[in-house]
């Protein structure tokens, strides 16, 4: 039973960081709370220590994002969103963010962690 609580308030707690963001972050054709809320699939991924891979909803959701980002401005602003909220969780994990793009089959032509530098996305 405690892990059922423990994962409601954690659920909670991320939804409303994600309300909380969606004040913060908006622009003309990107949506941070949208994007948020698109990739809530890797949720477990990327706070997990096991080696298993990302879930298919979780690639498909990467894909579509990483398609909707076609300019420098817009990977800068999600860039920006995603360091925002991933700072704000104490459980996340580097390696499987960093690892994300390529466990999904993308390829970025730059690297993504919770300590990237979002003005030198290209």
């Amino acid at each position: 039973m405690a892990s059922f609580t423990s994962n409601t308030k954690m659920h909670r707690l991320s939804l409303f960081v994600v309300l909380l963001l969606a004040t913060t972050y908006t622009a003309s054709s990107f949506s941070c709370l949208g994007s948020l809320m698109s990739l809530i699939s890797c949720q477990s991924y990327v706070t997990s220590q096991n080696n298993f891979p990302p879930p298919r909803s979780c690639c498909n959701a990467v894909t579509r994002l990483n398609a909707r980002l076609t300019t420098t401005l817009l990977r800068q602003e999600a860039c920006v969103c995603f360091k925002d909220y991933t700072s704000r969780m104490t459980n996340i994990n580097d390696e499987k963010i960093s690892s994300l793009p390529q466990a999904c089959g993308l390829v970025l032509g730059f690297q993504i962690g919770t300590d990237i530098n979002c003005t030198a996305i290209p």
